[in-house]
């Protein structure tokens, strides 16, 4: 089901039939349903491309990436090498079992999961309260 913030919808390609998608489906295993990767707190973002920025520009706490098995693009190999120096884990799921999670999304076969919200440890916490309170 499609969240709120969800909003790149994925058409059934061109000459398949609803029957036809759902055969194809069943045909997949089912033990590799990466829906508990998207459960919980956070926002998604979809595609190749809007992952990849999000890694680049930092600003976001990515959680996890799941790319489809077979995925193949120029750029995946940067968004792999930028997930490796930022050490965010990447799974590999069968295509099948992501198009079946996210339905109707449109994800290019590329998703990631950010933090609910960004995360600080001790010192820095400490350093932004002594600023607000004028005590360093």
């Amino acid at each position: 089901m499609p969240k709120d913030n969800d909003t790149h919808k994925r058409q059934r390609p061109a000459g398949r039939l609803p029957h036809q998608e759902d055969a194809q489906r069943d045909d997949a295993k089912h033990d590799d349903d990466p829906r508990s990767m998207f459960e919980g707190p956070g926002h998604k973002i979809y595609g190749l491309i809007p992952v990849l920025e999000a890694l680049r520009a930092g600003q976001r706490a990515i959680d996890s990436i799941t790319i489809a098995e077979g995925a193949r693009h120029g750029r995946l190999r940067d968004l792999l090498a930028l997930a490796k120096q930022a050490n965010v884990p990447v799974h590999r799921v069968p295509r099948i079992s992501l198009d079946r999670s996210l339905k109707e999304t449109m994800h290019q076969g590329v998703v990631a999961r950010t933090a609910a919200a960004r995360y600080r440890d001790a010192d820095e916490l400490l350093e932004l309260v002594a600023a607000r309170v004028g005590t360093e």
